[in-house]
């Protein structure tokens, strides 16, 4: 018996010219076919697509199975709040249309010296870019509604994410640390957005997701444009990251003052609080506490904090004096 390479399904080879379950073509090259090395990588790249694919199409169904289960009781969902949470309606219908934005430098070149590419220094903060930007998210870049301090980037290719809300749009900024042509840290940002499409959206947790589903991409240096066409994504609600309240859920409970400050900790085996329970702590601040959608995770020193209602940082002294 063999096993389908995009599902696993298996199936007996002799006969088989498609998998029973999710349609693969699993007719064999001949043995004395040789496949030419760039068609190689092209087939791999389909395959590692197609396995995406199918695993987004098993996820779409357990969330149908699962809103199946819960429409029946719906008249009940009032007087018994917990059940939403222990059978959460994570995913919505439709497809989540995502579109990018650069910072931008001047004079990129790879440096012998360094060994790495560097830059002579800031451009416009809003520099190459795939779609329009409407004049809300330009207003709060052009703000410094996402800026970190320049001479504090993350360091050791670590990120840093910084979220926000602005009315019907989401905006997801990862921020990277980049040098100078004088050997100077210097903050390099790549912003994801999208427009929330449907009532009941998580818009900053549907770009969160995709971002971790799609080898969480980040500003490049070395290339002349980081502004491609992107997949689209899935849908998400708030109920997802439900999942993650045990993470925050005493700090919730303590969080009188704003923004709310976190302390990550490090260790070989995990890092707390994650990306994901920051923003499931923002969510609870939107819910019960009506804050806006506003956070920065991985950060030592941010331009303009008091915007933020949750800060994640490694170093507890960088924010005392908010």
């Amino acid at each position: 018996m063999s096993q389908c390479p995009v599902c696993s399904t298996e199936y007996i080879e002799q006969g088989t010219t498609h998998c029973p379950t999710c349609g693969w073509d699993l007719t064999p090259y001949p043995l004395t076919f040789e496949l030419p090395e760039s068609f190689q990588k092209k087939e791999q790249a389909r395959l590692v697509w197609a396995k995406e694919i199918w695993q987004q199409k098993q996820q779409i169904s357990a969330e149908l199975s699962q809103l199946k289960e819960i429409q029946p009781k719906q008249a009940n969902i009032s007087c018994q709040p917990k059940t939403l949470i222990s059978n959460p309606i994570t995913w919505l219908p439709g497809n989540l249309k995502i579109y990018e934005f650069s910072i931008g430098f001047v004079n990129i070149q790879f440096s012998q010296i360094y060994r790495r590419w560097i830059t002579g220094g800031i451009g416009e903060k809003i520099g190459q870019y795939n779609h329009p930007i409407p004049e809300k998210i330009k207003l709060a870049v052009n703000q410094d509604y996402f800026q970190i301090n320049c001479n504090y980037p993350p360091t050791n290719n670590e990120v840093a994410l910084i979220a926000r809300d602005i009315d019907e749009y989401s905006i997801l900024a990862v921020v990277t640390g980049e040098i100078d042509n004088k050997n100077l840290p210097i903050a390099a940002y790549r912003y994801f957005w999208t427009e929330k499409s449907h009532p009941g959206m998580d818009g900053i947790g549907s770009l969160l997701l995709w971002w971790f589903r799609n080898n969480q991409p980040r500003f490049l240096m070395n290339k002349d444009s980081n502004t491609k066409k992107l997949p689209n994504g899935l849908l998400y609600t708030s109920k997802y990251f439900e999942q993650y309240y045990s993470e925050i859920a005493e700090i919730f409970q303590q969080s009188n003052s704003l923004p709310c400050l976190l302390t990550i900790k490090k260790t070989n085996t995990q890092i707390l609080p994650t990306v994901t329970g920051c923003h499931c702590l923002a969510l609870h601040l939107h819910d019960n506490k009506k804050q806006p959608i506003s956070w920065a995770w991985n950060v030592n020193s941010l331009v303009n904090s008091n915007v933020f209602t949750v800060i994640c940082t490694v170093d507890d002294k960088a924010f005392e004096n908010i």
